[in-house]
């Protein structure tokens, strides 16, 4: 089965490669249609192979009403953000088939992957390659709900770069209508604020890193307190839910990855940065990322949820570094950024 998906994915991405030497009208028509079949691929999962797969389902065939029924004070299980629920209200009152429900919810996540796309890839198909393999199957599959919200945040991030405060915080409540997680996201505004310098990146990385050695048990209590007195977060900070909430500090590999994903972009600021208006905005988002990952590194899926939001700009900037290739040199960037796809896809599946 594993060396099915790496062939398929293999011939996948050099078909993309191929293709993305053509006209930008052949490559947006691959991207169309690529993201159909991934709608498809959502809507007829194996339910009993994912996990939350069930839970939205049951939720959807009998805890959610239909438009002549509903109201704003609907005890809605399954769900904890209304908009998400309202899909399914919207979904319930044409039909109550599941495979339906589970069509309309990869539709929308899938074309606001499309619009996402197409405004900050310099490589659409490479992006769609590095997305798939890094985040795709968990977030469309599984962290479905997390999936349109964090989608929505990288849609907003143009109004960091330009400035726009209150069109970002708008992007980010109506993705918290998805996530409430979303609202981690609201402080990378601030951050292009402050005019970062390539020394300030590695100053905060090499401070939060020492930090959190020193101050790790004062963060774990903190957290837990704060956890406990707002009931946000319970089972993420729990000692007693090992497998949630237990992470594995400083000791965990994603702290490396990111810090030398985070170390590569920024010194390379003045080549990437000819190529993208938004590329202090990537850099400030991954920073904030990282940051979070490391401090909250004792949690588990708290570190976690917390630094994919903006960790995603990664599968949007990568691409990047494929331009700094001569023409006929690109074959090094391409290479390199499949072998990251297929160690992200061995990665997830043996989650």
């Amino acid at each position: 089965m594993m060396i099915l998906v790496y062939l398929l994915f293999t011939v996948y991405y050099i078909l993309c490669m191929a293709i993305t030497r053509s006209g930008q009208r052949k490559q947006n028509e691959m991207l169309v249609c690529s993201l159909i079949v991934y709608m498809f691929l959502i809507t007829f999962r194996d339910p009993s192979l994912w996990s939350d797969t069930q839970g939205y389902i049951i939720g959807f065939k009998y805890h959610t009403k239909d438009l002549f029924h509903f109201t704003f004070h609907d005890s809605i299980v399954g769900y904890t953000e209304f908009g998400f629920y309202l899909i399914g209200v919207i979904v319930k009152t044409f039909t109550t088939h599941e495979r339906i429900y589970l069509l309309v919810v990869g539709a929308l996540s899938m074309f606001i992957l499309y619009k996402d796309i197409r405004r900050y890839a310099v490589f659409p198909l490479i992006v769609l390659c590095l997305y798939l393999a890094r985040f795709g199957f968990g977030r469309h599959f599984v962290q479905i709900r997390a999936g349109i919200a964090i989608l929505i945040v990288v849609w907003a991030l143009r109004y960091i770069t330009n400035r726009q405060l209150w069109r970002y915080f708008m992007a980010v409540t109506v993705a918290s209508f998805f996530h409430i997680s979303a609202f981690i996201a609201l402080p990378t505004y601030f951050l292009n604020s402050i005019p970062l310098k390539k020394k300030h990146v590695v100053e905060i990385l090499v401070t939060t890193l020492v930090f959190t050695s020193i101050y790790s048990v004062q963060i774990n209590k903190k957290v837990t307190a704060w956890s406990m007195d707002t009931k946000l977060a319970l089972s993420y900070t729990d000692n007693r839910q090992t497998m949630k909430s237990t992470g594995q500090g400083l000791h965990n590999p994603m702290i490396i990855y990111q810090s030398a994903i985070l170390l590569l972009l920024t010194f390379n600021e003045k080549r990437l940065g000819e190529l993208s208006p938004h590329y202090i905005t990537f850099r400030n988002g991954y920073l904030y990322s990282t940051v979070w990952l490391i401090i909250l590194s004792s949690f588990h899926v708290l570190s976690a949820r917390g630094s994919t939001i903006t960790a995603t700009y990664e599968c949007f900037f990568l691409p990047f570094f494929i331009r700094m290739f001569k023409k006929q040199d690109r074959f090094i960037p391409y290479m390199a950024l499949y072998l990251y796809a297929v160690i992200w896809i061995t990665i997830n599946i043996n989650k």
